[in-house]
C-alpha cells in the first residue's frame, strides 16, 4: 500500500512539474496584449483530483488547461 502511495504521489508531482514548465514555456513566448495563455494537456486518466488540480493551476498562474481526453487504446 504504502509503495502505491508513493507511486501516485510521484506521478501528481511529475503532473504538475510538466504543467509548471509549460506554463514557462508559454509564458516566455507570449507577448502584451496577447490572449490569455492556454496548455493543452493529453490525458487518458479521467479522475476528480486531476479535474481540481488544473482548477488549481488555473487559479494560481492564470493558464488557462485545456484537457484533452482519450480512451485507454
Amino acid at each position: 500500500m504504502l509503495k502505491r502511495c508513493a507511486r501516485i504521489g510521484t506521478r501528481k508531482s511529475f503532473a504538475v512539474a510538466t504543467l509548471l514548465v509549460w506554463a514557462a514555456v508559454l509564458g516566455w513566448a507570449g507577448g502584451a496584449g496577447e490572449a490569455a495563455p492556454v496548455v493543452s494537456v493529453y490525458s487518458h486518466r479521467h479522475y476528480e483530483v486531476d479535474r481540481r488540480l488544473y482548477k488549481r493551476f488555473t487559479e494560481e498562474t492564470g493558464i488557462r488547461v485545456n484537457v484533452v481526453n482519450a480512451g485507454a487504446d
